[in-house]
């Protein structure tokens, strides 16, 4: 996913999301991903992922010291 260097905020939420459904299996680490990502300062990165993280779209977990990222699970009550 290409986008202008000018992202806003759901571009970015967006690029995130795109990146981690492209990846193959069903996490991806961090490091790897944010490569993907449009030129964003890495904290502008960090703070969409910690806001994807917090509205329960993605799961983050530290493994080792690198930070891995999936897809959340949604379950049909």
């Amino acid at each position: 996913m290409t986008l202008p260097t000018s992202t806003t905020d759901e571009q970015l939420d967006e690029a995130i999301l795109v990146a981690l459904r492209e990846f193959p299996g069903e996490t991806a680490p961090w490091s790897i991903l944010r490569e993907k990502l449009p030129a964003a300062s890495n904290w502008r990165n960090m703070a969409a992922l910690v806001g994807l993280h917090t509205a329960g779209q993605v799961h983050a977990i530290k493994i080792g010291g690198s930070t891995w990222i999936a897809l959340s699970i949604v379950m049909a009550a």
